[in-house]
């Protein structure tokens, strides 16, 4: 869950840390679900981050998850009881890659309506082969 304030690529690396601690980057939105009826009746919106691994060594949280193993993409769309949602996303990811995916979902600081501060806007970038600074996350985002 995100914190209050907080900006997706913020939220997706500290979760990460928190449940595997895993260091991480935020490369592209990859995709999300947005569900009704959730968990005390409210919608919940699901995102799936490509996430780059700074760092290798598992350490799991067990408040958090139950276990945490590296694997690969294709095995784990070939696991018998993860959730078809997730299957979904998974493999929806595999075929980008498959088709030479040359685009990401990346945020850029857009000015607010009244100029005061700034917001992230995530919109389909086209990719080339050279890697593209990645926006700094823990940039102060008012003006």
């Amino acid at each position: 869950m995100a914190d209050p304030g907080e900006d997706l690529g913020v939220t997706a690396k500290r979760e990460v840390f928190e449940e595997t601690g895993i260091d991480s980057e935020f490369i592209s939105l990859v995709s999300f679900r947005h569900q009704h009826g959730f968990r005390f009746g409210q919608s919940d919106l699901y995102f799936i981050c490509e996430m780059k691994a700074l760092s290798s060594e598992i350490s799991v949280c067990k408040h958090e998850i139950t276990d945490c193993i590296w694997m690969d993409v294709d095995e784990y769309v070939a696991l018998p009881d993860i959730s078809a949602a997730n299957r979904q996303f998974a493999q929806d990811y595999i075929n980008q890659n498959q088709r030479g995916r040359s685009f990401k979902i990346k945020p850029r600081r857009v000015l607010s309506h009244d100029h005061t501060k700034y917001h992230l806007l995530y919109s389909i970038k086209e990719c080339n082969n050279s890697e593209e600074p990645l926006l700094n996350y823990d940039q102060n985002n008012e003006i």
